[in-house]
């Protein structure tokens, strides 16, 4: 198990949802 791997992937998900809410408008991370 590759805990590196894992973890850069999670910060990647996580910095491609917040671009996209972004760009969409939407916050639904936020709860707004």
């Amino acid at each position: 198990m590759n805990m590196h791997r894992y973890v850069s992937f999670l910060l990647l998900a996580m910095t491609m949802m917040i671009i996209l809410e972004e760009e969409t408008g939407h916050v639904t991370m936020t709860g707004r």
